[in-house]
């Protein structure tokens, strides 16, 4: 009976469409900037956007009090920041040292000549 109506044709065209547009551009993306920077960015982004969507859809927030959408909100904030505390003390690749150098703490660059640990 749905399906002879016009509305679900046009939802999974939209959905084929957003989703293959999302892969596109998230991949032309990692292609510009690090990993460590666009992930953080793409979780906190699609977070928020199923969240507003879902909100819409469904009124999660309709008819709750001030104190549960608070907390909520409260509640996500510190997801964000976990995420951005996590991702902020990695080292960028281009600013990563040099194997043998000094900063260099591979196992390999702690063995001495004779393949003993240096201290």
């Amino acid at each position: 009976k749905e399906l002879r109506s016009w509305v679900p044709y046009v939802l999974i065209v939209v959905l084929v469409s957003t989703g293959v547009m999302q892969v596109k551009y998230l991949n032309e993306t990692m292609e510009l900037f690090d990993n460590t920077q666009v992930v953080p960015i793409y979780y906190i982004l699609f977070t928020l956007s199923t969240i507003t969507g879902s909100a819409m859809l469904y009124q999660d927030f309709y008819n709750q009090p001030v104190t549960a959408v608070g907390t909520f909100v409260i509640g996500c904030l510190m997801c964000f920041t976990g995420v951005a505390l996590l991702t902020s003390g990695r080292i960028a690749p281009d600013d990563a040292p040099s194997p043998g150098s000094a900063h260099d703490t591979t196992p390999s660059s702690l063995e001495g000549a004779s393949g003993e640990r240096v201290k």
